[in-house]
């Protein structure tokens, strides 16, 4: 007679990383030369070869590259999941694109930016300076507003009406435009 205890364990769970085929498609230099922004390519790029969070990304200072006393380079970053700062080796694909990225920014911001992945100037809600202040910084013409931007009701010229959805509704604030 045979248990259930003796018999084998079968695996159902999905598998935690991608086929390596996908992965040499996803980072093959002729496939992302067919994208049109450098940080698109800078994005797959460190998604695919540093496994991050895209909430650790989008918070990626300009200076996170760092050379070891070991002579390799790293990437320091703030790991949101476990609230604290991390250090990652980095390897010779990326460190090129991390390259390409800052002369990217360079010729975009002429006035500079803290993040290594700002938000373009011209996407429509003025120039950011901190993924965690784009909402509340929304300030642009009516014509590139988005639609939960609106002039606030009796206000100044340049004063605009911001919607910021939370779980109980919505907020709205006024935020005068300088």
């Amino acid at each position: 007679m045979i248990r259930g205890a003796e018999l084998p364990r079968v695996e159902s769970r999905p598998p935690k990383g991608i086929d390596k085929q996908l992965f040499d498609q996803l980072v093959d230099p002729e496939r992302l030369a067919l994208l049109s922004s450098e940080q698109h390519r800078m994005l797959i790029l460190l998604l695919a070869y540093t496994g991050m969070r895209i909430s650790s990304l989008v918070l990626l200072r300009r200076d996170a590259l760092e050379m070891g006393s070991d002579g390799h380079l790293y990437l320091r970053f703030h790991n949101v999941k476990l609230s604290r700062e991390a250090v990652i080796p980095i390897g010779s694909a990326l460190s090129e694109q991390l390259r390409r990225q800052e002369e990217h920014l360079r010729r975009t911001f002429p006035e500079g930016t803290d993040w290594l992945l700002p938000s373009h100037p011209a996407a429509g809600a003025g120039v950011f300076t901190s993924p965690r202040t784009r909402s509340a910084r929304s300030c642009a013409p009516t014509s590139a507003r988005r639609t939960s931007a609106t002039p606030a009701a009796g206000s100044r010229p340049g004063s605009i009406r911001i919607c910021s959805a939370t779980t109980s509704g919505r907020a709205w604030s006024t935020k005068t435009c300088r």
